[in-house]
């Protein structure tokens, strides 16, 4: 035999490493949150605005009422 046949050289394993997967169990904080805040929001909005232009709508029925008054009231002097 020639050289050293009874030692053995250690075998180098060059799998590649596992890359960390991301844990789909874990929930995602920001997209629930999300899912949960907007719908409140755009509720919220529509039901503001509904009253805001109610709000509006009754002031213009108030003015007009003031004015067709006051014209009424010419009208028999």
């Amino acid at each position: 035999m020639r050289g050293n046949a009874g030692v053995l050289k250690p075998v180098i394993s060059t799998q590649p490493s596992p890359t960390p997967q991301p844990n789909l169990a874990q929930p995602n904080i920001i997209g629930i949150s999300l899912m949960l805040i907007l719908p409140a929001v755009m509720v919220l909005a529509v039901v503001g605005y509904r009253k805001q232009r109610a709000r509006v709508l009754q002031q213009q029925i108030k003015l007009l009422n003031r004015i067709w008054q006051l014209d009424s009231s010419k009208k028999l002097s």
